[in-house]
């Protein structure tokens, strides 16, 4: 029977490799995030001349991802006063949209700190055998000082976490925008849990 016993430097080659991967899936489903937000707007508001033109719109390099999920919650909220949707009233649309709107706040902060801090993978004590962990240094200075996130995630399965939240938002958004464009009936989408409307 082959010795299949991990040497150490094995065992590091192989967690930095996790940690790296689970980055690149993050910033991917990240983007996959911000690309839906993207094209609900371009569903949302449709212009009868080209489409192309909001894509251009949306596009362009200038507007960061807040900025594309400030338009798409406009386009939102205009077509929820404009428009009857069936069992969508103005209380279930805006505990909806405050919901969507901290969630997509907490992950562009997440994402900032994450891509503008410096990665230290790999960097081990000597003796270490465990390299599961990773540090992120994401210094800021204020006007109190010197200080840094400590809440960010130190391993690849965190990091995996992150991607998760990444994709269920981005399906809670086309989500509500079907409903708003009248694609499917509310109630279809989205049930009401305790005080929370969740998306199914």
């Amino acid at each position: 029977m082959p010795d299949t016993t991990e040497t150490r430097d094995q065992k590091r080659e192989r967690q930095v490799k996790e940690q790296f991967e689970a980055l690149g899936r993050f910033v991917q489903a990240f983007e996959a995030l911000v690309f839906s937000i993207r094209s609900r707007v371009r569903m949302l508001a449709p212009t009868p001349y080209n489409p192309v033109l909001i894509a251009i719109i949306v596009n362009h390099k200038a507007l960061t991802a807040q900025a594309i999920w400030e338009i798409l919650r406009a386009v939102m909220g205009e077509l929820s006063r404009q428009s009857a949707i069936g069992d969508l009233d103005d209380s279930a649309f805006s505990s909806i949209i405050r919901e969507i709107d901290t969630e997509f706040q907490a992950l562009v902060k997440d994402r900032n700190s994450l891509l503008h801090g410096t990665w230290l993978i790999g960097y081990h004590a000597e003796d270490d055998t465990d390299y599961s962990k990773f540090k992120i240094l994401n210094l800021n200075p204020s006007k109190s000082g010197l200080g840094s996130r400590a809440d960010l995630p130190t391993t690849a399965e965190e990091l995996d976490e992150l991607s998760t939240r990444c994709k269920a938002l981005s399906s809670k958004i086309e989500g509500l925008s079907f409903v708003l464009a009248g694609v499917v009936p509310f109630l279809a989408r989205f049930e009401k849990v305790g005080a929370r409307w969740v998306f199914k």
